[in-house]
């Protein structure tokens, strides 16, 4: 499963997740609106099955 990750600075990092490059498309430019700098979006390979999910939410700091 493709999930997207769009951060921006502004002070802080702030991220938001999102399920389709649309979405991650409209983060983006949300996020410029709210006066973030250097916004990017990250795509990122999410195994399914519960073993290899919650590894993938340790090994990179998830937090829900």
């Amino acid at each position: 499963m493709k999930l997207y990750q769009t951060a921006g600075e502004n002070g802080d990092v702030h991220a938001r997740w999102a399920g389709s490059q649309a979405d991650a498309s409209k983060q983006r430019v949300a996020l410029k609106k709210e006066g973030y700098r250097n916004v990017q979006t990250a795509e990122h390979d999410v195994p399914t099955d519960k073993a290899g999910l919650l590894g993938w939410l340790n090994e990179n700091g998830v937090v829900v």
